[in-house]
């Protein structure tokens, strides 16, 4: 009993999902899309080995408004000439029953692209209730998949899609599964662009399966304030759980509020609200129910609507009511089992509406009126029991509304129907107005928009603001008196014409508020504004003499001269910094610069020894030529100087040094290479055996030759420490 109870409740709230296209009153017609796990774990017991999945895709194409595709699970290996792919030479324990053996291979091509362009496993119904696409329904939902791929029926169910790119009409996708795609990392950009197109997820897990995966991806849609669009997982056990779960996503797919489930036995009565256009009654029981029907006032009524049976999962019978009377209603079942139970969904085509204001002065109180339309363009409703039980709330510019229909004020007459709610519009432009409306039979929300406007009008001369005399540093601010044709709260706006000099800025004041050119501030009339020029301490010295120079205006304000702005002549005279005060900073700056890349080039500029130079001395020709060199570099004061080559003396006493005293030779690293000079006589250089003197200016050192001072010597040569 319990279970078929927990069924129909189910199918209580899939009642509304039954809603026609009249019923649904312009909110147009569903646009579903069914992904039902076709892998052979779903045959095992706690998955759906009695295939009520199959009975419940039955149910949607029987009773959905609209449009309706089902899609199964891609098979790689029966489904491999839709998938190109490689084979991997190899098999392995299949994805969805390990104890096969299934092939494995590797795409050879895109194939989350290719189930999405060519709606792969997609089953597409024609029209309601059509009795060769449930035929088709049997085969199609065979539970045979092996290494079957979620992606692809998300991707199938999204080419779907593609080809109603101009459709309006609410979408929904049901996805039935075991919870365990082989490709989960997948199912998170698709389920992203799914949920940016508009469409509602609703998953549906079987008993054994697992809801980790379904239900990350809620989360981090709630995370984002998303949460609803990717509906929390349901896990079901058994025919009725998963019957109820699928009423609830019927309830979703149509936009029922309310719905529940009774025992026919226990309480074979329910009751029509008044002002519902359309009801929905499921029965629900074993496949021993052969008949159904209602008895009310408006008579007796077969449950004749629709009727699919599934041997292990049930049957069901459905009844259409259009326009019942309100009132009690009596139902009766043949067969059925001892759990026969029924639900009942009720649907009124009732749309909240704003009646009034369309349009109102920014800064006024307003009154709100709305109420309730029956139908998209229908009359105005005024029906006592059909309004008692309506709740109806809003919201504005961040403020909850309650309406009444009370009589008291604001309210002017109780019960005709007309709901009052006031507010104050403070920003001018097109403001959404949310209006929701919920009853038993009516859980609404829709959008109106009110035309927030403003009046500023000046017709006066330009405005003369004499800022007067200042120094750098310093604020002065000047009153904005003007007489304007000025109603309710304006938005002004300080507009610049030209560009200020540096450490110059222009801002409007009010009341302790500032806005910067360009910031709007809202202003009430007669609102005591200033023009204020704010200073830098570097800012230099100006002067500006009464000339045009920005605006008050009202933002989108046309062109000068506009009835909506009040030009500003502008004048001021600015003691500031002289100019090598303001940029003294930068002159100190390059100057240490310079001064730094000078010292630095007094050390980087000049040619130095190479560090393997050494010097060998003897006193004659054969022993200079025969003595080790020895390095000079280690010889103090020898080398650079500040901006001078480096530099040595050969001293008398046969040895190098800085100093000239007692030298008889002078060798300088010059750019083109080693110099010697002689020093307090004669300095001569063996070429060939022949002893030619060094010139005055000083001549090029070749390394390795020997030199002798004077006729006595000593005799000396360089050379490259190291080398031969």
């Amino acid at each position: 009993m319990h279970a078929a109870r927990t069924l129909l409740g189910a199918l209580l709230a899939l009642g509304p999902a039954l809603a026609s296209p009249a019923a649904r009153a312009g909110a147009g017609d569903a646009d579903v899309v069914v992904v039902v796990d076709t892998s052979m774990s779903m045959a095992e017991p706690g998955f759906d080995p009695e295939r009520t999945s199959l009975l419940v895709s039955k149910l949607l194409s029987d009773i959905v408004p609209g449009e309706l595709a089902v899609v199964r699970f891609l098979d790689l290996a029966r489904d491999a000439a839709l998938l190109p792919s490689r084979e991997m030479g190899t098999e392995g324990p299949c994805d969805d029953d390990p104890s096969r053996m299934c092939p494995m291979v590797e795409p050879a091509g895109d194939w989350y692209q290719l189930a999405r362009d060519e709606r792969y496993g997609v089953l597409e119904r024609p029209r309601r209730g059509d009795a060769a696409f449930k035929g088709q329904l049997d085969a199609h939902l065979a539970q045979t998949s092996g290494n079957s791929v979620m992606g692809l029926a998300f991707q199938g169910a999204r080419g779907v899609w593609d080809q109603r790119a101009g459709s309006t009409e609410p979408r929904t996708l049901i996805w039935l599964s075991d919870g365990k795609p082989r490709d989960a990392e997948a199912l998170q950009p698709i389920s992203e662009e799914l949920v940016s197109d508009g469409v509602r997820v609703v998953p549906i897990v079987f008993g054994a399966g697992s809801t980790e995966v379904a239900r990350g991806l809620h989360e981090g849609f709630a995370a984002r304030g998303l949460g609803a669009a990717f509906s929390a997982p349901r896990s079901t056990s058994g025919p009725a759980e998963l019957m109820e779960a699928f009423a609830d996503a019927f309830r979703i797919v149509v936009g029922a509020p309310h719905g529940d489930s009774e025992s026919v036995s226990a309480a074979p009565r329910f009751e029509i609200h008044p002002g519902v256009d359309e009801a929905w009654v499921v029965v629900f029981g074993d496949t021993s129910l052969t008949g159904a029907a209602l008895e009310g006032p408006d008579g007796r009524r077969p449950a004749d609507h629709a009727a699919d049976q599934q041997p292990g999962a049930g049957a069901y019978r459905v009844a259409h009511l259009e326009d019942p009377s309100p009132g009690t209603w009596t139902v009766t079942a043949t067969g059925g089992g001892p759990e026969v139970s029924y639900a009942v969904v009720q649907r009124a085509s009732l749309l909240p509406v704003l009646l009034e204001p369309r349009a109102v002065q920014a800064g006024t109180e307003a009154a709100l009126v709305a109420g309730l339309q029956a139908g998209d363009g229908g009359g105005l409703v005024t029906a006592a029991d059909v309004l008692a039980p309506v709740r109806f709330t809003g919201a504005v510019e961040g403020r909850e509304l309650i309406f009444r229909d009370d009589g008291a004020a604001p309210d002017a007459v109780a019960g005709d129907g007309r709901f009052t709610a006031t507010h104050r519009f403070s920003v001018p432009g097109e403001v959404p107005v949310l209006l929701r409306a919920q009853s038993p039979i009516l859980d609404r929300e829709v959008t109106a928009r009110v035309t927030v406007s403003t009046h500023f009008a000046y017709a006066g001369a330009p405005l003369g603001v004499d800022l007067g005399s200042l120094a750098a540093g310093d604020t002065a601010c000047r009153p904005l008196a003007f007489e304007a044709d000025w109603e309710g709260p304006v938005p002004l706006a300080l507009e610049v014409h030209e560009r200020l000099p540096s450490g110059h800025t222009l801002e409007l004041r009010e009341g302790g508020r500032t806005a910067p050119a360009g910031e709007p501030l809202t202003v009430e009339p007669g609102a005591a504004l200033e023009l204020c020029l704010l200073t830098g301490e570097r800012a230099p010295s100006s002067t500006r003499s009464a000339a045009p120079l920005a605006r008050l205006a009202v933002p989108g304000a046309g062109p000068d001269p506009s009835p909506q702005a009040v030009p500003l002549v502008v004048s001021w005279e600015l003691g500031g910094m002289p100019w090598w005060q303001r940029w003294l900073w930068l002159i100190l700056t390059v100057a240490g610069l310079l001064l730094a890349t000078f010292i630095a080039g007094g050390f980087l500029w000049p040619r130095r020894f190479n560090r393997n130079l050494g010097v060998a001395f003897g006193l004659d020709r054969e022993q200079a030529e025969e003595e080790q060199l020895q390095p000079v570099a280690r010889k103090k004061g020898v080398g650079i100087g500040f901006y001078r080559h480096a530099r040595l003396y050969v001293l008398r006493k046969a040895d190098v040094g800085g100093s000239s005293r007692d030298a008889v030779a002078r060798v300088v690293q010059a750019p083109s290479g080693l110099r010697i000079h002689p020093v307090g006589g004669v300095l001569f250089r063996d070429d060939d055996d022949e002893w030619i003197e060094v010139r005055e200016g000083g001549d090029r050192v070749r390394l390795g030759d020997i030199y002798r001072a004077g006729e006595q010597g000593p005799y000396f040569r360089f050379g490259i420490r190291g080398r031969g």
